[in-house]
């Protein structure tokens, strides 16, 4: 874990950032979320049929956000790295669904708001696996920190903006 705050110039200019995706985030179309859909919350009920054997659990913080929040809570979970094949035909899956409901924003729209979401879900996940181990002592959480980092990364290196938030990252990485 990070022992060192970052710079306050770096500091003041990630929050900036921070801000300017949230803002993004928020002038998207709103759906219904189930806001913690991941491998955690996902139970299979043996004996009955596969179309009928999946249930998701754990709705408190269900509330609306942009249609891409569970998508990628799920594809991106730091719990359970999905092989790059399966996620992207689950990416497929999930396109064709918004294309068959009327709800297709156009690729480069889906494409912008997915890597938007993997940057804050992914840094949101990252905030809560260092306060649960540093703060609540639950240590369980750290092997989860490097792949959300990773995603992150990734998303911010595919969007190309955000450069405060990128150096972040880097300093995190150097303290690992």
């Amino acid at each position: 874990l990070v022992e060192s705050p970052l710079d306050p110039a770096l500091y003041t200019t990630v929050r900036d950032e921070c801000r300017a995706l949230a803002g993004e985030l928020a002038a998207r179309p709103r759906v219904l979320c189930h806001r913690d859909y991941h491998a955690r919350n996902l139970l299979v009920r043996p004996g009955l049929p596969v179309r009928d054997a999946l249930v998701a659990i754990d709705y408190q913080d269900a509330r609306l956000g942009p249609m891409t929040y569970d998508v990628v809570s799920l594809l991106e979970d730091p719990y359970a790295a999905l092989p790059a094949d399966l996620a992207k035909q689950l990416r497929q899956r999930f396109a064709d669904g918004l294309r068959a409901a009327g709800l297709w924003p156009g690729d480069e729209a889906l494409r912008a708001e997915y890597d938007l979401m993997t940057v804050q879900r992914s840094l949101k996940a990252v905030g809560t696996y260092t306060h649960q181990a540093a703060v609540r002592g639950k240590r369980d959480y750290v092997p989860y920190i490097a792949p959300a980092v990773s995603a992150a990364r990734g998303a911010l290196d595919r969007i190309g903006r955000f450069p405060a938030l990128r150096r972040a990252i880097d300093e995190i990485e150097r303290h690992k």
